[in-house]
């Protein structure tokens, strides 16, 4: 007898005190993973940061060895090749990978798409733009870089607690020394609310030629997580500059997207982060500090823009979603539904 259960870890603890979360009996286990929450984010142990739905899996060990089928959904992206290698060499059960894409995030899709219905041409008057609203370890790398080049952008201020945690990481997994940075508070419209934020911040990425796109970071472990960052900048018709997670301009094809060019994107073969996001940027510094280089860019990915720009406008993301949720098995697709579609 088949006795089936699902799990969304994003919204619980993982704390293996707390006693498993695996019921008695279970044949056919449903992980379910979305976002980057404190239980499916990364951790650093050691000088590496793991993947804790994998760290929780492996403590889990015994009980699943015992399940006649493991199946891990993800939600929002997809995992990375190496972690499904990983997670099939950790575990002797029968595993199956799901890789909704956008089924979890849609409705950013669907927000940027009305953005992009409401586009008003504009000169191209600023060459790069770039805010964090949150400062995480990739954000504080490029945020150190572009201080180094005066290049202005919108930043918080760190608070004491978060610059420590950020100082620790960099420490241990890089001797990269970014101690320098200066932690001052950057608002480009001052204090205001977040829906006079976006509308503001609309303005200046239609105005700008190349856009930092940071998402949540999933140190090689996910690919393919595409939110508002990524989403606005197309609706701006504007280039993103992806920094962060592995293959981001490649996998944009996974969703109708075409791939922008010009942009060197080889450092993303190097294992070591710190040394790949400074080779990174380094290859591109051109583009990112030069006007003339931007323009050429710019001029170079126009049909790329333009193409992508009716994409986002024409697709339907929400029957796109529900097609990747109609391919699940009974139990995590009513699951799914339930969660994300009423």
């Amino acid at each position: 007898m088949i006795n089936e259960q699902v799990i969304f870890l994003d919204d619980l603890d993982l704390n293996p005190l707390n006693g498993s979360l695996i019921d008695p009996g279970t044949t056919v286990l449903n992980l379910l993973i979305q976002d980057g929450r404190p239980s499916t984010d990364c951790c650093l142990i050691g000088k590496k940061f793991e993947w804790k739905p994998l760290v929780w899996m492996i403590h889990e060990i015994e009980k699943i060895n015992q399940l006649d089928k493991l199946r891990i959904i993800v939600c929002e992206g997809l995992l990375s090749d190496d972690t499904k290698k990983n997670i099939q060499s950790n575990f002797h059960v029968e595993i199956e990978f799901f890789d909704l894409l956008i089924v979890g995030s849609y409705q950013f899709f669907l927000e940027a798409q009305g953005m992009a219905k409401n586009f008003r041409t504009q000169i191209k008057d600023l060459n790069l733009f770039y805010s964090a609203g949150t400062m995480r370890l990739p954000r504080y790398f490029l945020a150190h870089w572009l201080q180094e080049h005066d290049i202005d952008f919108g930043r918080p201020l760190v608070n004491k607690k978060e610059m420590e945690t950020l100082t620790h990481q960099m420490r241990r997994i890089s001797k990269k020394d970014l101690s320098n940075y200066n932690n001052v508070e950057r608002r480009f419209f001052g204090r205001c609310s977040t829906d006079t934020y976006w509308m503001k911040q609309v303005d200046m990425i239609q105005r700008s030629k190349i856009c930092m796109v940071t998402e949540y970071p999933f140190f090689d472990w996910r690919e393919a997580f595409y939110d508002e960052k990524f989403l606005h900048t197309v609706a701006g018709k504007s280039i993103p500059f992806f920094f962060g997670n592995k293959n981001d301009n490649d996998n944009i094809e996974l969703l109708g997207f075409h791939s922008y060019v010009g942009i060197d994107y080889s450092a993303e073969n190097i294992q070591d982060f710190a040394e790949r996001w400074q080779r990174l940027l380094d290859c591109n510094k051109n583009y990112l500090l030069d006007v003339a280089h931007a323009e050429t860019l710019y001029k170079k990915n126009r049909s790329v823009i333009d193409y992508n720009f009716d994409v986002l406008v024409r697709t339907d993301w929400k029957d796109m979603a529900l097609q990747k949720v109609n391919k699940l098995p009974q139990a995590p697709m009513d699951f799914i539904k339930d969660k994300f579609f009423k």
